[in-house]
């Protein structure tokens, strides 16, 4: 899956961005998506890398425990038949943030 699909995809549920929040408007108010590239997977063969799989790590920010917008990404990543790990919801101190992480 190509970085413009996965962004189409994701923004259907939240504000998302690739890599970081930048610009004059900045962080938008929680809840908001970040991806990053994360390791590909690569399948060798013939000593070259033959079939390139790229993996993203998706970062869901929310203000509150807010279960309702964290089932609408499961539900919409289950929905595009994408594959994903999900981990616990951490709490952000500094930022006063949740962040569930979302590997994909």
């Amino acid at each position: 899956m190509k970085r413009k699909e996965l962004a189409s995809i994701l923004s259907q549920v939240a504000p998302t961005t690739y890599n970081e929040w930048s610009g004059k408007r900045g962080v938008p108010s929680p809840p908001f998506i970040a991806y990053l590239d994360a390791d590909p997977d690569i399948i060798p063969a013939d000593n070259r890398a033959h079939i390139r799989h790229p993996r993203y790590r998706v970062e869901l920010y929310t203000a509150k425990g807010d279960d309702e917008t964290e089932d609408s990404l499961d539900e919409k990543l289950d929905e595009e038949g994408i594959f994903f790990t999900k981990y616990g919801r951490e709490w952000l101190k500094d930022e006063h943030w949740y962040l569930t992480v979302y590997e994909i």
